[in-house]
């Protein structure tokens, strides 16, 4: 860590880090390197205070638990806000706020916020350095859990000072008193008030991304309208590389809703029989991809340096690659502890002994979880085992295919594939899925997630639709969109699809219709699959009809919600509603 008279930032940025300190008056100002020694200093000191649990050093190298407040364990999208001058610049799927409001919440909650504190500064970059893709920030915060996160999710540092131009993201963390009715996340795209000098506030949480202003915040909701003006897609995708036995590379990005099977897709590995034949996959992102205009074509690049996931569910079946990946230089938050000082959650191996769960509290694994539902895992992109070799290319990768996937029990096929792009823009503004417990609300119900940006795009959705459809317009070489559902339910609730690394049947499907207009049924929501590779598969002609089966009667009723559902939104652009009258009218 260095003092603030010893960095190489700009005078720009040394200003606004004054006036932040002039603000928040703490005893301390540090600005951090970036450095492994850093990260050692910061985290012995949690160790010490209690914050950090260490791990079993033999397991677990250099990793740690962290346990929040029992009221800060998800993403709070009701007080997550955008402020604006005007609230139509904000739409409806998002909570608006005043410019005023924004100024009492600076002036109330961030005034000697840091009194008797350390005012950590991190300078970062999201996107690969050097690259038209980049965009650079600094985070202001008096919480070491932010800055070891952000030691591992970005690049950040020493390394970065020289480069953050004059304009940058100003985002500002205080953890305050953790009071969840105090809690605020909010956004400033646009206009600031007088006296606030920031894009993104956060006070009163020290939760993942409500406290990370590098990941939702910044490369999402500040990004999606930086995007929109500059007419690229900031979006929640993952972005993955799949080469064929012929030693082609073709990448494919996806949207799915945090929780619902987006991390395990992108750190797939083919089937073993897939394997043998040469099928090989390499991870790009796990959840955000920034994609720009080169030549007509769509490219891609992963703005982060590490992996936020959520992590029950995981094990050695469900995603190896993943448990690869957090077995050294790994923070856990919100997970269980065994006595022998490993982390534990549901889906790992059951154990005979009592474990300490998230709470701390000493218990047999019954009842309530022992991890949190939305326990998660900060770990540094390097760990993966199977990382693209594009994954820092300045220009980023080309993009062949868009995926959307929601947890449907029922109604959507396993697979389908929309008649073209405007038709893939419908179906990623209607997808919906259950809800999970990375979103607060109740488990299973259903609401609409469009392109799974709901919770997380800076402005109007309605805009945003447009966006994507002028988007489309400007490329002479567009992507195909489909639109996976791994979640169909038999009669008796068990999945029908096995998922996981089965899946990998699907995109061999997909990259097929990359290159070839056959093996393809037309329905009314799409083309369907005429012959899937399902070799090996206990699946019975029942289970097959059902997971590609086309209930119109309900497929209408999904229309009806549709149509509710975009009046709700208000301001749907013309082609959208276009492509919503065709579908009802191939339905009838």
């Amino acid at each position: 860590m260095l003092a603030l008279n010893e960095t190489e930032l700009n005078k720009n940025a040394l200003r606004w880090i004054e006036s932040i300190k002039k603000f928040t008056d703490p005893e301390n100002v540090l600005v951090c390197d970036g450095s492994r020694e850093e990260f050692a200093q910061i985290a012995g000191e949690m160790v010490r205070s209690g914050e950090f649990i260490e791990l079993n050093k033999d397991h677990y190298p250099n990793s740690f638990i962290y346990r929040s407040d029992r009221t800060d364990v998800a993403r709070s999208e009701e007080r997550t806000f955008i402020a604006a001058p005007d609230s139509k610049m904000v739409g409806n799927l998002n909570n608006y706020m005043s410019l005023e409001q924004a100024r009492d919440v600076w002036n109330r909650f961030f005034r000697n916020a840091y009194r008797g504190k350390t005012m950590y500064v991190i300078p970062y970059a999201l996107g690969p350095l050097d690259s038209r893709f980049t965009d650079y920030g600094v985070e202001i915060t008096d919480s070491k859990y932010v800055v070891l996160n952000l030691h591992y999710i970005t690049r950040m540092g020493k390394q970065i000072m020289q480069k953050i131009p004059d304009r940058f993201v100003k985002g500002v963390h205080a953890t305050g008193t953790l009071d969840p009715n105090s809690k605020y996340i909010i956004h400033l795209p646009w206009d600031k008030p007088e006296g606030v000098d920031a894009d993104i506030l956060s006070v009163n949480t020290n939760y993942g991304g409500n406290a990370l202003l590098s990941k939702k915040c910044h490369a999402l909701r500040i990004a999606s309208v930086k995007a929109r003006s500059e007419g690229w897609l900031a979006e929640h995708m993952l972005l993955l590389e799949v080469e064929d036995p012929r030693g082609r590379k073709i990448y494919i990005t996806g949207a799915f809703p945090s929780a619902s099977g987006k991390t395990n897709l992108s750190m797939i590995n083919p089937p073993k029989h897939y394997a043998d034949a040469g099928w090989k996959t390499r991870l790009l992102s796990d959840d955000i991809s920034w994609m720009k205009i080169e030549n007509g074509k769509l490219h891609a690049t992963n703005p982060e340096n590490g992996f936020f996931a959520v992590v029950p569910g995981t094990n050695h079946r469900t995603n190896r690659n993943a448990m690869l990946t957090l077995t050294k230089d790994t923070i856990f938050t919100n997970t269980g502890l065994t006595k022998t000082g490993e982390p534990w959650w549901e889906g790992l191996d059951p154990v005979d002994d009592q474990l300490y769960d998230w709470k701390g509290i000493l218990r047999k694994p019954n009842g309530e979880p022992i991890a949190h539902p939305n326990s998660r895992f900060t770990s540094p992109l390097a760990n993966y085992p199977f990382l693209s070799e594009k994954i820092n290319d300045p220009d980023g990768v080309p993009v062949s295919a868009i995926l959307f996937g929601g947890r449907r029990a029922s109604l959507i096929p396993l697979v389908y594939e929309a008649f073209n792009w405007n038709h893939g823009v419908f179906m990623g503004a209607t997808m919906g899925v259950e809800k999970t417990a990375a979103s607060e609300g109740k488990v299973g119900e259903l609401r609409r997630d469009p392109m799974a940006m709901r919770p997380f795009c800076g402005y109007n959705i309605a805009d945003y639709f447009k966006h994507w459809i002028e988007v489309g317009q400007k490329l002479r070489y567009k992507p195909k969109i489909f639109y996976v559902n791994w979640f169909r339910r038999r009669a008796d609730g068990s999945f029908i699809w096995p998922g996981f690394s089965e899946n990998f049947r699907v995109i061999e499907w997909i990259i097929y219709r990359l290159d070839h207009n056959d093996n393809a049924v037309e329905t009314p929501i799409g083309y369907i699959p005429e012959k899937i590779n399902l070799e090996g598969l206990n699946l019975s002609t029942h289970d097959l009809e059902e997971l590609f089966r086309i209930d119109r009667e309900g497929w209408r009723e999904e229309m009806r919600n549709i149509g509710e559902y975009f009046s709700h939104i208000g301001g749907i652009p013309e082609d959208l509603m276009r492509e919503f009258e065709m579908e009802k009218r191939r339905l009838s």
